[in-house]
């Protein structure tokens, strides 16, 4: 028999609780450290200055930082997949910028981020 556990099903919240099935919108996050979530992309710090900070559900394989130009001005791809990655971005220029992620499984996430 099915059992519904209601609680905060979001692994990036505060208060995320693993047992629990259904969401009942009692999420927290701690909000001035959190850019962004797009998708399933946790991004901070947002602005950023030295490193970016990059949590996601599933596993990257490589990163590409795109300029308001459309040109990537960074790429990695990682030697071994993961789910959390600092990317240093001291050397770019202030602006906004895309971070352009693959995943394992073959499709991108991207958001947008701004270095000061």
């Amino acid at each position: 028999m099915y059992q519904k556990v209601y609680g905060c099903t979001d692994s990036f919240a505060l208060n995320y609780d693993p047992k629990a099935n259904v969401d009942n919108g009692s999420c927290k996050y701690k909000l001035s450290s959190i850019a962004q979530i797009n998708g399933r992309v946790l991004l901070y710090p947002n602005p950023s200055k030295d490193i970016l900070s990059v949590t996601t559900m599933e596993d990257m394989v490589s990163a590409d930082i795109i300029n308001e130009l459309g040109q990537i001005v960074f790429h990695q791809a990682l030697s071994t997949p993961q789910r959390k990655w600092e990317i240093k971005v001291a050397g770019l220029p202030a602006s906004v910028y895309t971070l352009k992620l693959k995943m394992i499984n073959g499709h991108s996430e991207q958001t947008q981020f701004i270095i000061e």
